[in-house]
């Protein structure tokens, strides 16, 4: 029993981070039943959902009533300065442009 007591403590103190992308972002915003139901598994699981600042800004287009839900539902986690550098050339480059 003192095994099983010791198995339960290490399962409860490790946590599981879940991290968005765009496509995910998109699915919810559409209400596509896959995303929503992870999305509620995630929930009753007691933890939110992390969204990079770098999948925001690519998401967010304008305001929505259902994209500022979404977002009151995440947290938007900030990029260190060297992870934001190397994602905003794909955000900067016109299509087709080089490097």
């Amino acid at each position: 029993m003192a095994g099983r007591r010791a198995a339960e403590e290490v399962t409860t103190a490790r946590r599981v981070t879940f991290t968005f992308d765009t496509g995910m972002l998109i699915a919810l915003e559409r209400r596509k039943r896959r995303a929503t139901e992870a999305f509620r598994a995630i929930v009753r699981r007691g933890s939110l959902p992390v969204v990079p600042a770098f999948v925001y800004a690519e998401w967010w287009r304008e305001r929505s009533d259902v994209r500022e839900d979404i977002l009151a539902a995440v947290i938007v986690e900030d990029m260190p300065p060297v992870v934001s550098e190397r994602a905003s050339p794909s955000f900067t480059q016109p299509p087709g442009g080089s490097s």
